[in-house]
């Protein structure tokens, strides 16, 4: 499925965003659920909003908010709204509002580091020596994955990525590995990426300084300003 256009994300090839997997469970039947998931993108605008000065208060149905403000505004324009859409109602809820769907980007999840073993190690560390496993197999039963739908090395293989990456493609290894995986990602037909770290405050700028002009040289990113 396509998307709407946005002159915000359109002129790089390969399109990167960041992907939470820590997302809230909704627990209302569906319709209300997308009023619900639509109020919070509009407060997110809101909050976004690149010529708005100051506080304001926000009235729906669900959310009631009193003198909010967002910081820092967004970089260069205004951040698209991308919407999950798995059900028919999702998918027509997220062609009305949103400027991306899921279902054409990828997801994968980032261990990047100065060598690919370094990399590996810290993998092994956090989604292998700390998981937990009973958490694990609790999430692939609630998205349907279990002996019954898949061999067992098939399901072997997703568990560890669930530990890793909340079943997301693992993204593990030096720059140069990283930034020649995500050249696959435009060749497959995806029109972008999202992607997950352990630690994004600590670990995005390594990403960001490596691996982001990587993909300018390689024609996937447009160069971008940086201070200099």
């Amino acid at each position: 499925m396509g998307h709407r256009q946005s002159p915000i994300l359109n002129d790089n090839k390969l399109k990167l965003g960041f992907f939470s997997p820590n997302c809230g469970m909704a627990v209302t039947k569906a319709p209300e659920r997308w009023v619900n998931s639509w109020e919070n993108n509009i407060r997110l605008a809101q909050l976004g909003d690149w010529d708005h000065d100051g506080p304001f208060d926000h009235e729906g149905k669900f959310y009631n908010l009193k003198g909010i403000y967002g910081y820092p505004r967004p970089f260069d324009s205004k951040p698209p709204i991308m919407n999950a859409a798995g059900s028919q109602e999702g998918r027509q809820f997220a062609t009305r509002n949103a400027d991306f769907l899921f279902c054409i980007f990828t997801l994968a999840h980032v261990v990047c580091r100065p060598i690919q073993k370094e990399a590996e190690e810290y993998l092994h560390y956090y989604a292998d020596e700390l998981a937990d496993w009973d958490a694990v197999d609790n999430l692939m039963r609630l998205q349907g994955m279990h002996a019954q739908s898949f061999p067992a090395e098939a399901l072997e293989m997703l568990r560890g990525r669930f530990a890793a990456g909340h079943g997301t493609y693992p993204l593990v290894g030096d720059p140069d590995h990283i930034a020649s995986e995500l050249a696959k990602v435009p060749n497959a037909e995806f029109t972008g990426c999202t992607l997950s770290f352990v630690d994004y405050a600590k670990e995005f700028p390594y990403f960001r300084d490596e691996v982001i002009p990587r993909l300018e040289k390689m024609g996937l990113r447009n160069p971008a300003n940086r201070p200099g």
